[in-house]
């Protein structure tokens, strides 16, 4: 876990952030996943978009086999995150999400406006 304990617990806004991004993923970005043990190219719901996605920003590599069968990856929760580390998870998505060519929703970038992530660094300080 790389929460910091001196930081103060992720925001309401940086949450309602987040997800909208994991949305515009989720209905634009097919990635590799199985579907009753075959694997396939798919579009993946959000929550599972959350599940790679913070594991590729931790850098987190550990699994653990799944109860019948499969792996499951083990990693941070950003539940767990506090507001700088939140802050650089969201303009880490952003960076990578531009590199794959997501284009972000209304709702995202509305989001981004009200929310953006200098605002996140500068309740942090």
């Amino acid at each position: 876990m790389n929460s910091d304990d001196t930081d103060s617990k992720r925001t309401l806004s940086q949450n309602s952030k987040m997800w909208p991004m994991l949305t515009d993923f989720s209905r634009q970005k097919k990635w590799r996943c199985t579907v009753a043990g075959t694997w396939v190219m798919k579009l993946m719901p959000p929550a599972h978009w959350k599940a790679v996605l913070t594991a590729a920003f931790a850098e987190e590599t550990e699994m653990a086999e799944g109860w019948t069968g499969g792996v499951v990856m083990l990693g941070e929760s950003t539940s767990n995150y506090g507001v700088k580390r939140m802050a650089d998870f969201i303009t880490w998505l952003y960076a990578n999400g531009n590199e794959v060519g997501i284009v972000w929703s209304e709702k995202s970038e509305h989001a981004h406006r009200m929310f953006g992530a200098h605002n996140y660094a500068k309740k942090a300080a």
